[in-house]
């Protein structure tokens, strides 16, 4: 029969930065996943829609590499390679298979150490982001679900809209972003969960020299 998954292991990096991994050799597929406390609640009242700017952009540049070489490694790697963001957190999600977990490894800590972020993409992004605003107001049941938000959590970050309004989106650039990621991307700000054909120790080699 097929091997029963590991028991979950807990890591803590010399940074302080928690590595949490579960091993599954019953197929070849793995996938990462890395945490920052922050989302909506880091934002400024003036800053809505930031977290959700910087979950469409972290993944646009590092130090060395731009857009479109990211988006060509991870299409190397027959994997899906993006960031999200919440009301309390921030990150980076990854999933590849496991002949390339090497290189997996180097693109994901590149990004979770050294992002730049492309001023060409943050203008991108936040046309999609007015386009939704505006689609959203034609919608009954967010204007709804927008409006409780605002009763039930007045005066605090989860009363606002994840996408801020029109006027807070064209006021953020890519200092905004910038700012924003460097505030969260401390290290004992991190938690990192790896599951699936994991070489632990592999991860926790790399990821203690980058983070």
């Amino acid at each position: 029969g097929s091997q029963a998954p590991s028991p979950i292991e807990r890591r803590v990096l010399p940074s302080g930065a928690i590595l949490l991994a579960r091993v599954d050799h019953a197929t070849p597929v793995l996938s990462a996943k890395a945490a920052f406390l922050g989302g909506v609640r880091h934002e400024t009242n003036a800053q809505g829609g930031l977290t959700e700017l910087v979950s469409r952009t972290w993944t646009s540049g590092t130090k060395d590499l731009d857009e479109a070489e990211i988006m060509r490694r991870i299409e190397n790697m027959a994997g899906g390679l993006g960031a999200f963001g919440g009301r309390n957190s921030v990150g980076l999600s990854m999933q590849t298979i496991s002949p390339f977990e090497a290189d997996a490894i180097s693109l994901f800590d590149e990004l979770l150490v050294a992002p730049v972020v492309n001023e060409a993409a943050v203008e991108r992004e936040k046309v999609v982001m007015l386009e939704a605003i505006r689609s959203r107001q034609d919608n009954p049941s967010h204007l709804v679900s927008q409006l409780f938000s605002q009763m039930m959590f007045k005066g605090h970050p989860y009363a606002r809209d994840t996408y801020g309004t029109p006027e807070m989106v064209k006021a953020l650039g890519r200092g905004s972003v910038d700012a924003y990621l460097k505030s969260v991307l401390m290290s004992k700000n991190l938690m990192i969960a790896i599951a699936g054909a994991v070489d632990v120790d592999l991860w926790e080699e790399r990821l203690a020299k980058a983070t």
